[in-house]
């Protein structure tokens, strides 16, 4: 019983794990949208200023 009860921990872990890998990828994915929207609308502003800005607007989200 002890053996069950920790492989559906082992099961339920993983499975936690590749949710977390998967919303990680869809964040990059997110993210690198819109520094490449930013750039092609302004070709001559400065990446990290752009990266500033999206990251200071990620907080702002996440801030209640």
């Amino acid at each position: 019983m002890f053996y069950a009860i920790s492989k559906r921990r082992r099961d339920i872990n993983a499975a936690e794990d590749r949710g977390r890998q998967e919303g990680r990828r869809e964040g990059l994915t997110t993210a690198l949208d819109a520094l490449t929207a930013r750039l092609k609308d302004d070709p001559d502003v400065n990446p990290m200023t752009v990266i500033a800005e999206l990251r200071a607007q990620s907080q702002n989200h996440r801030q209640p």
